[in-house]
């Protein structure tokens, strides 16, 4: 039996090791796991995130189509924030028609609001040259105040890719660009409005002059504050700034929450899904990474973010070089575990023939004792019952006897009071009270009816429940009940006797005073009214 226990201890312990050591990989703490399956989920529905974001677009198609004026320029304005960076060739086939519609020539503000928004698209399509184009034929000095925040966002941002898009390929025309962006950055905090952008706006100044502490302390306050666009950017600059710490559990998660505020809102041009996923990857996490960077480079392609897919693509030859290892990896591994489940398996089977075969002694000897302990249980149960019965019988000779010793004791103290009566009319000489006296029955019937008050109450004491029990043998309109201030009626009396053992008719005829013609009448008539058979219904009050 012990050399049984090692080899399936043994068994247990490959089955255990083999595939621990094998897929040991870099960890994810339990916060970030739970945002990254809520990331998952959030993936799994983005098309429901988007059917809001097309169902906006379709009911502002319809308002611009149908109104004219400053109502149709608000619905184009709106149309294309619902675009952007959802489907590129959408916002640009938008902004086009606008410069086809009378509101282009008569509304400078709206016209400005086009050109610097064709930039824009141009420069998220990766059309860089036609976004400088356009954003050069605008004097940020002659529009309105709005658009001028605009325009340097715009700028900004265009500027921004082009560097990052540049910086391997021309060094020094990257290092050109970032400086405008800085510039532009400068602007957008000189005319910014809103007080939550603005903030934002600071903590990427910061960023961009190395200061990341004074980053995170401006961007965290902002956590909760403003709506999801708000959120989105403050996630996005605070993943950067603990990514430049080398906080890899907080780049994480703040990576994973800009990618989920990125899903939910209904964008495809994701700030952060691609970056999450190389970060996944480079921890060992290549299946899941694998699934975000297919997911963010399709996205990326649908929206028509030239330089969102370029990016994805370029971590997607990493990630896919890894995941493809991974797959060899875990060949390799079921090639081992077939192996080893190969040998644990024949060391499990000569097991199990050795546990097979002492199994079998076992059983012989179980039923053995099986068979002897259902003959001790037999016995035991009889012997339980003999107890009972000797428990109830002493139990009620007890009672009995005490009932006797009461009854006897009380007809001695009646008996003397008798003769004390009646030896004083007869020293009072008076012979015709003593002869009345001696002539009358009432003293045996008040004696008669104090023994069966007493035989009542002993009875029920000892059988509290005697009446509902008879009764349920009886048919319902049969049922027996004690008059008020009775306790026990003569049939009852009857069958009590019975319940007790005496179930001769005669016997019971002297014991209530009643002719044995009337005690078989008595219980001729219950019987008649068992509510099953009437043979067998005395054994089943004297079983109550």
């Amino acid at each position: 039996m012990n050399n049984i226990k090692k080899d399936l201890l043994f068994a247990l312990c490959v089955l255990w090791v083999l595939p621990v050591a094998v897929f040991a990989k870099g960890k994810i703490c339990p916060e970030n796991e739970k945002l990254l399956k809520q990331l998952d989920y959030a993936i799994e529905h983005k098309e429901q995130y988007r059917s809001a974001r097309l169902a906006r677009a379709d009911s502002l198609v319809t308002i611009a189509k149908n109104s004219i004026g400053e109502r149709r320029a608000n619905a184009i304005k709106e149309l294309y924030g619902v675009y952007e960076r959802f489907k590129n060739d959408s916002a640009l086939s938008v902004m086009n028609s606008a410069t086809r519609i009378p509101e282009y020539e008569t509304d400078k503000d709206f016209r400005d609001f086009v050109n610097i928004s064709l930039s824009r698209t141009y420069a998220v399509m990766g059309l860089f040259t036609d976004a400088f184009t356009q954003l050069g034929q605008i004097n940020p000095d002659s529009v309105s105040s709005e658009n001028r925040l605009l325009y340097y966002n715009t700028k900004h941002s265009a500027y921004g890719w082009f560097a990052d898009f540049a910086v391997f390929s021309s060094p020094e025309l990257a290092k050109h660009s970032y400086e405008i962006q800085s510039q532009c950055n400068d602007s957008i905090i000189r005319y910014e409005t809103d007080p939550i952008y603005l903030e934002i706006d600071k903590a990427s100044r910061a960023f961009k002059d190395g200061d990341i502490n004074r980053c995170i302390s401006l961007a965290e306050p902002l956590l909760g504050q403003g709506e999801p666009m708000h959120e989105i950017y403050v996630y996005a600059i605070l993943a950067q700034a603990y990514g430049k710490y080398g906080n890899i559990d907080k780049e994480l998660y703040y990576l994973a929450k800009t990618s989920i505020c990125d899903i939910e809102v209904g964008i495809s041009e994701y700030m952060a899904l691609h970056v999450l996923a190389q970060k996944l990857a480079a921890l060992g996490e290549t299946e899941r990474a694998y699934s975000y960077i297919i997911c963010a480079l399709e996205d990326a392609n649908s929206c028509g973010a030239r330089l969102r897919s370029l990016e994805a693509s370029e971590y997607f030859t990493i990630i896919d070089k890894g995941h493809r290892a991974d797959e060899q990896q875990r060949k390799k591994l079921s090639v081992i575990l077939y192996i080893s489940l190969s040998l644990i398996v024949l060391v499990l089977t000569g097991s199990i023939l050795s546990l097979y075969r002492q199994m079998s002694k076992l059983r012989l000897v179980r039923l053995a004792l099986a068979k002897a302990n259902r003959k001790l249980e037999e016995s035991n149960s009889k012997l339980q019952t003999i107890n009972k019965d000797l428990v109830a019988s002493d139990h009620i000779k007890e009672e009995y006897i005490t009932l006797y010793l009461n009854k006897c004791r009380k007809y001695l103290e009646a008996q003397e009071i008798l003769r004390n009566q009646l030896f004083k009319l007869a020293q009072g000489h008076q012979w015709d009270e003593l002869y009345k006296k001696l002539k009358s029955s009432e003293i045996l019937s008040s004696e008669k009816e104090r023994f069966y008050a007493d035989f009542d109450e002993l009875f029920l004491n000892l059988y509290p429940d005697f009446i509902s029990q008879f009764n349920s043998l009886l048919k319902p309109e049969a049922e027996i009940v004690p008059k008020s201030g009775e306790k026990l009626t003569t049939e009852l009396r009857i069958f009590a006797l019975i319940k007790l053992g005496i179930d001769d008719s005669a016997q019971i005829a002297k014991f209530l005073s009643y002719s044995l013609t009337t005690i078989y009448n008595y219980r001729s008539r219950i019987r008649n009214n068992a509510l099953d058979s009437k043979e067998d219904f005395e054994t089943k009050v004297l079983a109550l």
